[in-house]
């Protein structure tokens, strides 16, 4: 069973957590490369290719994290856009109105 938990840290640290994050899937996704599979052993085979499938599920399952984070980061770096109408405006029209 997976859970989906939240992280929070300062956002100057945001860019490292992803680098290691990267780092990290991509050690995974070499280690799985060079794992040596028994191709005449269908047994073991089957076995082997198992837990590879299961080990890529965690690896992109880490790579959904760090596109959470990416989303996440560039929502909190990009500035809020103008409202279109602002409450002085709203008041004002309202005061024109009356």
């Amino acid at each position: 069973m997976r859970v989906k938990i939240s992280h929070s840290c300062d956002i100057k640290h945001v860019p490292s957590l992803i680098v290691r994050k990267l780092l990290s899937a991509k050690d995974s996704l070499q280690e799985l490369a060079a794992q040596d599979l028994n191709y005449f052993s269908v047994e073991e085979l089957r076995d082997q290719v198992s837990e590879l499938r299961y080990r890529l599920s965690d690896i992109d399952n880490a790579y959904e994290e760090v596109q959470d984070i990416v989303t996440g980061y560039a929502a909190a770096q990009s500035p809020l856009p103008p409202a279109e109408t602002t409450t002085e405006e709203l008041i004002n029209e309202q005061e024109e109105e009356i």
